[in-house]
C-alpha cells in the first residue's frame, strides 16, 4: 500500500505542474534563466546551486509534457515554500523547468503567482 500511496502522490505532483505548463511556459522565462540557453548557461546565470542530473534521475523524472531530459537539478527557494527543481533540455537548449511540489494546497498558491 505505501507503494501505491508513493505513486499517487508522484502522479499528483505531475498532474499538478503539467496544468500549469501551458499557462506558464508560453509566457516568460525561468527566474534566472532564459529559453532557449544551453545547460552551461542556465549554469553560469544560475542564482541556486544547480547539479547535472545522473542518468537514473533523468530517467525518473521524464515528463511526456515537457520535451527534453531533466539535465540540471537544485532546490528552489521561496519565501513559503523550498522544492525540488528540474530543468529540461531538448537540443541542448532549456524546455521546460519542473517544481516538484509536495502537497496541492502549495501547488495551487504557487500555480497562481507563476499565472499572475
Amino acid at each position: 500500500m505505501e507503494r501505491g500511496s508513493r505513486l499517487f502522490a508522484a502522479a499528483f505532483r505531475s498532474f499538478a505542474l503539467a496544468a500549469l505548463l501551458p499557462v506558464t511556459v508560453a509566457r516568460a522565462d525561468w527566474q534566472f534563466s532564459r529559453w532557449g540557453q544551453s545547460p552551461d548557461e542556465v549554469l553560469k546565470s544560475s542564482k541556486i546551486a544547480l547539479s547535472q542530473s545522473t542518468p537514473e534521475d533523468q530517467a525518473g523524472h521524464a515528463i511526456p509534457l515537457i520535451r527534453g531530459a531533466a539535465l540540471l537539478n537544485g532546490i528552489y527557494a521561496a519565501p513559503e515554500f523550498k522544492a525540488p527543481v528540474w530543468l529540461y533540455f531538448a537540443d541542448n537548449k532549456l524546455s521546460g523547468v519542473y517544481l516538484e511540489i509536495a502537497d496541492g494546497e502549495t501547488a495551487s498558491l504557487i500555480g497562481g503567482r507563476l499565472s499572475n
